[in-house]
């Protein structure tokens, strides 16, 4: 998954490189999020 191994670069790391590569997965995860709590909303009701 694409989220987590962005997550587990990030404990023990203080490359700047690398903390780029997670920020431009935070748009994807998101939306990601969003659409989740949407569909578990949906089902709440």
């Amino acid at each position: 998954m694409r989220y987590h191994g962005a997550r587990n670069l990030t404990p023990h790391t203080y490359r700047e490189a690398t903390a780029n590569e997670v920020y431009e997965v935070l748009p994807e995860f998101l939306e990601a999020a969003q659409l989740l709590l949407a569909a578990l909303e949906a089902r709440d009701d």
